[in-house]
Formats: C-alpha cells, structure tokens, sequence
C-alpha cells in the first residue's frame, strides 16, 4: 500500500470527486463524512430532474464544488470541463433492495395518498412541486393495496440490476438491462474508478478512501438507516427468491467488487483521474431521477456533519488550546472528554478558558488515538523529545 503523504488533498475544485450515491449503500453518512471536510462546497444533485435540468449544468460548472454527490449513472465527468475523479460504493444486492424496499414505505404513502385526491391521475401529481420522479416509478404500488409483492412488480429500474445499470452507463432508463452491461460495468470500474467501496466493509473502506484521496480521516457516521420498526414485517422467502432472480448481473458483479475490493485494499495505488468531456446538451434524461429535497441533505443529516465549518484546502481552521483536561466519561453511546480550550488570537492564546465536551464514537476513538500516536512520533521525530510551549 502507498504511503500516506503529507501533501495536500488530491480533491479540490479544479479536481473534483463524482460521488456515484447508489441507493441504500450508506451514501448519506459519508455525505455526512464529507460535509465535515469540504462543507458547502458539495453540489447536491439528488433532485435533479426533468423540471430542473439547467440546474445540473449550472452546478456541474461551479469550480467552488469539489464533490458531485447524486444517484447518477457513470458518464457525468462527460459534462465536466475539467478533470475529475470517481468513486462509489456497493452492498450485497438483495439486502440493498429489501432495505430500499423498507425506506420507501413512508413516502410511497404520502404519495398515494396525494394520488388519489387527485382522482388517480399520476401525470397531474408528477406536476405538482417537490414531487420526485424517482417514487412515481413504482405505479403498481401506488394504484394497489401497498403489498410487497405491489412494490417489487413495478416497472422501476432500480429492481432490475440498479447497480450495473448504473456503472455501465446504461443509467435508469426503461427497459431490461441488457447482460453485457455487465462486463461493461466492470470495464468501466477497472479503468475509471478511484474506490468502489463496501458497504458490508465501511470503516475499512472510508480508510481505503482516505489514503487513495489523501484526506483527513472521515467518520463512520450512521445516518438515514432503516429503524427495526420499519423493517417489519419481513418479507417472505419466495420474494427474496424472485428478488435474487431479478438481479443476477448485480449479485455477479458485487461478488466480483468484493474480490477486487480485498486486492486493493492490500494495495491501493494514487486515484484515477479522468479527463473532461464538455458536452453541452443536458445529461439528466441519460443519467439519473430525482428523489428529493435537499436543502445540502437536511444540514448534513441534522450536524453529523458540520456544513459551513468545512476544513479547507489552504486555510487554516479555527484554533484554541487544551489547557487541560477536566475528565472523562462514558455512556451507552460514547465516550465524553472535557476539556478546558483558551483561544488563540494573534498566533498565542487569549482569554479565560472555557469547558467545552468533546464527544467520540468508540470507533473514532480509536482512531484517534492512533492518528494522535502517530503525530507525537513524527514531533518527537523532528523536534525531539522536550515540550514546547504554544507560545514559543
């Protein structure tokens, strides 16, 4: 595996990450992870659509963004017009599907409900605002009594191999997904994609991801899941069946990502940059549905990330002291620091101290303590063994 470098981030504006969100493969909680990096400065494509398309072109040439998050198909970096990076990550596709098929519940409700106070006429709620064309896909459920069997017979083509549909290009459209999307799919991944990261193996992958991109380590936030009780009731062993069967070329390439997931995992190489296409025309139609409203993901999924108090390349963040640390405590969830920080103004501290708690997942915790291990070894390294004043 290649060293870590201290040199800075490989993604910026003028190299930006497409961010390939396939559905229910944990997407929201790295966008979480990176609004903690790059704060607004993440084009939100998730609610592009037919109504809107001029806006995908007006934010595909911001040079403000560095990251293009959406649930768009592979070819995107054709409408950039300047190199680009991918990256993207997959889940065992039966469980994607039967998780999709739970977080889709609430919001097919408020639609049919919407639907049949306008007498059944689904071409008059698609014109209704905030509506998102992503859920009208699934008509059979909508018109019907809501069963499982409704939801899974719906001419959607998120349930017929979304996953290779989406990179081989082929995209969302209607149709069978043809069975040489497949090995399209793969050559596309081979040639063109940074990271496609496991869901089934995330903190493993969010490493992966920080090493190849050279990026502060991004945390293992758990956002926009499927609570137990929206997962009942199951759903039965001959729909599971006929879901695996309706998704053949998915379950061949997860099994092949997984593979060449461990191979890269032993030793990842830099990132792959692609090269701009500057197409003019409009890329919706080809590439993705919208399936919402933002505003930048709901704050970042209410703060797990912080939009706005993004750690930019070149300038530095906001800094204070530990003056000291009051104590340490845990709880079912987390482990609490207090600690007393004292600002710093003019390059020193000023001011009296105040208490402020830090709180850490386990998990990060460790992490950080390794991160922490690492830096006092390269002080020490460099600066030798005596303490050194802030001040100094």
């Amino acid at each position: 595996m290649f060293e870590e470098s201290e040199s800075k981030m490989y993604i910026s504006g003028d190299s930006p990450l497409l961010f390939m969100h396939i559905p229910k493969t944990g997407g929201m909680s790295l966008f979480t992870a990176f609004t903690s990096i790059w704060g607004e400065d993440i084009a939100d494509l998730y609610d592009i659509s037919r109504r809107n398309q001029s806006e995908a072109l007006h934010l595909i040439g911001d040079h403000r963004k560095a990251i293009y998050c959406g649930h768009y198909a592979f070819g995107l970096h054709q409408w950039l017009d300047r190199d680009c990076y991918y990256a993207s990550f997959m889940r065992e596709p039966i469980s994607r599907l039967v998780s999709l098929y739970h977080y889709c519940q609430p919001m097919l409700k408020s639609y049919r409900r919407r639907l049949a106070a306008m007498g059944g006429d689904i071409d008059a709620l698609s014109r209704q605002p905030r509506i998102s064309d992503f859920y009208l896909d699934f008509e059979p459920w909508l018109r019907g009594a809501g069963t499982s069997e409704e939801f899974f017979a719906s001419p959607s083509a998120e349930l017929d191999n979304g996953m290779v549909r989406r990179f081989s290009g082929y995209g969302l459209g209607e149709g069978k997904c043809p069975d040489e999307a497949l090995d399209q799919a793969k050559e596309n991944i081979e040639r063109s994609y940074s990271l496609v990261g496991i869901l089934e193996r995330y903190p493993e992958s969010l490493e992966l991801m920080s090493k190849i991109f050279r990026l502060p380590s991004l945390n293992v936030n758990h956002v926009n899941g499927n609570s137990d009780k929206e997962r009942n009731p199951p759903l039965s062993s001959a729909l599971i069946d006929k879901i695996a069967s309706m998704n053949q070329l998915d379950v061949e390439l997860y099994r092949w990502a997984l593979e060449r997931f461990d191979r890269q995992y032993k030793s990842a190489s830099a990132p792959v940059k692609i090269e701009p296409g500057l197409r003019k025309d409009l890329p919706v139609e080809a590439l993705w549905k919208a399936v919402g409203q933002s505003p930048l993901r709901q704050k970042a999924m209410k703060e797990r990330g912080v939009p706005g108090r993004a750690i930019r390349p070149g300038v530095p963040a906001q800094m204070a002291v530990c003056n000291r640390l009051v104590g340490v405590r845990v709880n079912a969830r987390a482990i609490l620091a207090d600690m007393e920080l004292v600002e710093i103004a003019n390059g020193k501290p000023s001011g009296k101290g105040q208490v402020n708690r830090l709180v850490l997942s386990p998990a990060l915790t460790k992490n950080l303590i390794v991160q922490l291990q690492k830096a006092i070894d390269a002080h020490e390294n460099k600066f030798g063994s005596e303490a050194v004043k802030l001040d100094d």
